[in-house]
């Protein structure tokens, strides 16, 4: 019969190693047969090996033919909602995975069920809705077994661990995380390491914006989710590498935890005392930016505190070029501070005037901001 000739011509089609031919095979039995019982299975096979192939345009395309009402129907729906576009408005895939959640295995730790949980969380982050993200991250929070799939694990935490820290949870974070280090602690050290590589970032250019409320609590909140891992200063451990130990420092630092940023700069500074990166956060420190409140005025250091960031901030503005975003870094530290002393005051204007001639754009709109701030606190020079 007409289904059985299909039925063998499907199989023939699984057995072609070649995905796109397996493809164009399955889309011509669609076509002569749009009816057959089979063809919600073929189009989602015919997904997933344009997946394995990292086609998502060929993936969605076979998905997105499968009837929501069907048997298969919820999964493909999950599917589509994994790939980084899904052709569908967030709002809408939200409803649609709504509409056909008690037709999703009713175990919490049923591998579908997890994959739509998974979804919903990110839609429901790209929406701003962290609260309903939060509630359904917060399942993971209980004691079971973890996802086996790899992939699934990365998932889960990644987007669980931001849900429940976006919204105020940092200790439920940071149990997941825990769990993670205790079934999956390789796992756990790349997640936190890229949290620690994200965090970094983000505070350095909070710093260079001055925002030091932002860079503050991005501070925090990747300490409190890290809070149980040995943060110290232990030269053995491969994950405590210079890189390493600068990113934590910058972090430490923007979270007020001055004396632990400058062990490990200390700790960086015995092996390299050139090495500028971690010598202009000293100076950062030495300058005293981040021991006042974000909301408060600054205050001066100790003259010999002073001193020494001047010297190592001349020092890195002198080795260095404005084509290098630690020369705007640290002269704009270098004058700020000099400012905040009174020193030089009728020269800080003369140069941030010739910086601006020469480099109107003055290395970042970070920077031109803090130099434009600068400039009408210093006297403005009579023709």
């Amino acid at each position: 019969s007409a289904i059985r000739a299909a039925e063998l011509a499907a199989r023939l089609a699984d057995a072609d190693a070649d995905d796109r031919r397996h493809a164009a095979a399955v889309r011509r039995l669609a076509t002569a047969m749009p009816r057959h019982p089979g063809l919600d299975d073929w189009m989602m096979r015919s997904g997933e090996r344009a997946m394995s192939r990292g086609d998502q345009d060929a993936a969605r395309e076979a998905w997105t033919t499968i009837d929501r009402r069907s048997n298969r129907g919820p999964e493909a729906l999950v599917r589509i909602g994994e790939l980084e576009d899904s052709g569908v408005e967030d709002e809408l895939l939200l409803r649609r995975l709504d509409a056909i959640d008690d037709r999703l295995p009713a175990d919490p730790r049923a591998p579908l069920r997890v994959d739509a949980d998974l979804v919903r969380i990110e839609l429901l982050l790209g929406l701003d809705r962290v609260s309903s993200a939060a509630k359904i991250a917060a399942k993971w929070t209980t004691p079971g077994p973890l996802p086996k799939d790899e992939r699934t694990r990365v998932r889960l935490a990644t987007l669980a661990i931001d849900a429940l820290r976006r919204d105020g949870r940092e200790s439920d974070a940071s149990g997941i995380l825990a769990r993670l280090e205790r079934d999956d602690p390789t796992l756990a050290r790349r997640l936190l390491a890229t949290a620690r590589r994200e965090a970094y970032r983000s505070v350095v250019d909070a710093l260079d914006a001055d925002d030091r409320r932002a860079a503050g609590a991005t501070a925090d909140a990747v300490l409190a989710v890290g809070a149980r891992v040995d943060l110290g200063d232990d030269s053995t451990r491969a994950d405590l590498d210079d890189t390493t130990r600068l990113e934590w420092a910058w972090i430490d630092a923007a979270a007020g935890e001055a004396t632990r940023a400058s062990r490990r700069l200390t700790r960086i500074l015995v092996d390299n005392p050139d090495a500028i990166e971690p010598l202009a956060l000293q100076a950062v420190l030495l300058g005293g930016r981040l021991d006042t409140a974000a909301d408060a005025t600054r205050t001066a250091p100790t003259e010999a505190d002073a001193a020494a960031a001047i010297r190592i901030l001349t020092r890195i503005v002198r080795g260095t070029t404005p084509t290098d975003p630690i020369w705007w870094r640290c002269e704009i530290e270098r004058l700020e501070l000099l400012q905040l002393l009174g020193r030089n005051l009728d020269r800080i204007g003369p140069r941030i005037d010739r910086l601006r001639a020469e480099h109107p754009e003055f290395g970042s709109e970070a920077f031109r901001r803090r130099f434009e701030r600068l400039r009408g606190l210093v006297p403005v020079q009579a023709p």
